[in-house]
């Protein structure tokens, strides 16, 4: 007799850069490599191939480390555009199903598979999504289920680069029990030094532990690390945001803030166009600048009420900007290689935009008449702002200025 229990699974393409680099070069397969990041102290591996981390050399390892433990890898030094394509297309992907996605970054996802009669089913579904991942963007994809996210997400971290881990259902608690501490969500450095004082070296430690004892002891989290030592988890479903992102790789790197500012600015327009597409309000705004050195910068503002203008929010815009800027640009004088925008629902509600009151009829007639033209020319019929400053710098066709935007 079978028992049908809900089940969950989270996804992940391992080593998400080197990945890439191998889907579009496959000779690379080859050649033992890794793809360089950077660091407040230096080159560092950010993306590691199979051969090379048979050698021990992992994201993280110091360039100068990886270099001496394998002198004939070649390094490369990736490509954000590819990466933000990659990323796209695997999203894609992942959500052109019926069940509920939610992202885990660029390169995975969590799925709520539902109610199903036998783990096999659970299986057979990540099986066919490794196969069309792979078939579409030659891409291996390493699968964690189990039946909450808490079991999904830490079998993924044991699962094979292209195979499945699958935590049967009433194997949870062994499961979990076997873990070192370290990899339950919550717990860093500082509450595992807290630990070590009430004598829990590992997760089977706390098991003899109190519900009461670890939430006097640790609040909250102590109540999430009783119910986690017995493989349950008590958080909510996790709840994506309601949001529009687009981004953009900037070749040559720039460093004039006209440019910078007129390109945020085009892709803020682009936003609040597909936002008022879904008929959602934004409440918020995020800005994120990847520099040539590879330090990423990021800011966020909220506001209250409705807007439906982007130009009502060109103020927040050039603030943004200019804070992201001062410290990077006028002291160190590094380029900016790639710049993405954000634009957050507030509420994570659908908002009826009938029911939103404009207070300016004329610039309301004016986003109409703009809209229309677009509809009817394309959208870089009609360029507005900042983005004029980028007329002459940057291609301009009828989808408006191609800086390669993705989103």
């Amino acid at each position: 007799m079978t028992c049908a229990t809900n089940w969950v699974l989270q996804l992940k393409v391992p080593e998400f850069a080197a990945a890439v680099e191998l889907a579009r070069r496959p000779a690379l397969r080859q050649h033992p490599f890794w793809v360089r990041g950077h660091s407040a102290k230096g080159a560092v591996v950010a993306a590691a191939s199979v051969a090379a981390r048979r050698h021990g050399i992992v994201r993280g390892t110091p360039e100068g480390v990886a270099r001496r433990r394998l002198p004939e890898a070649l390094v490369l030094e990736g490509d954000p555009e590819a990466l933000l394509s990659a990323g796209a297309a695997l999203q894609d992907v992942l959500s052109s199903g019926s069940r509920p996605v939610l992202p885990r970054g660029r390169e995975g996802a969590l799925l709520q598979l539902g109610v199903l009669s036998a783990p096999l089913q659970a299986l057979s579904l990540a099986g066919e999504l490794q196969r069309t991942v792979w078939e579409k963007l030659r891409l291996p994809l390493a699968c964690g289920t189990g039946t909450s996210p808490l079991v999904a997400g830490l079998a993924l971290l044991g699962a094979p680069e292209k195979g499945c881990l699958l935590v049967q259902a009433g194997g949870e608690r062994a499961f979990v029990q076997g873990l070192p501490l370290a990899l339950l969500p919550g717990v860093d450095r500082a509450l595992l030094q807290q630990l070590r004082l009430l004598g829990v070296a590992s997760v089977a430690d706390l098991e003899p532990l109190s519900r009461q004892v670890l939430e006097e002891a640790f609040g909250e989290r102590g109540a999430w690390l009783f119910a986690f030592a017995r493989g349950r988890d008590p958080r909510p479903w996790p709840e994506g945001e309601r949001s529009v992102e687009l981004s953009t790789a900037l070749t040559p790197p720039e460093q004039e803030r006209g440019v910078l500012l007129g390109m945020a600015a085009h892709l803020m327009e682009r936003c609040m166009k597909r936002a008022l597409s879904r008929r959602e309000a934004p409440g918020a705004l995020e800005l994120q600048l990847t520099f040539l050195d590879g330090a990423v910068s990021a800011r966020s503002v909220r506001w209250r009420g409705s807007v439906r203008h982007e130009a009502n929010l060109m103020p927040y815009l050039e603030r943004l900007l200019s804070a992201l800027l001062v410290r990077r640009l006028l002291v160190s004088g590094v380029r900016v290689r790639l710049l993405g925008l954000r634009a957050v629902e507030e509420e994570r509600q659908q908002t009826l935009m009938a029911e939103v009151e404009i207070a300016e009829e004329r610039r309301e007639r004016l986003a109409d008449t703009v809209a229309a033209l677009r509809a009817r020319h394309g959208f870089g019929a009609v360029l507005s702002g900042p983005a004029l400053d980028l007329l002459g710098r940057v291609p301009l066709d009828e989808d408006g200025f191609r800086r390669r935007l993705e989103g």
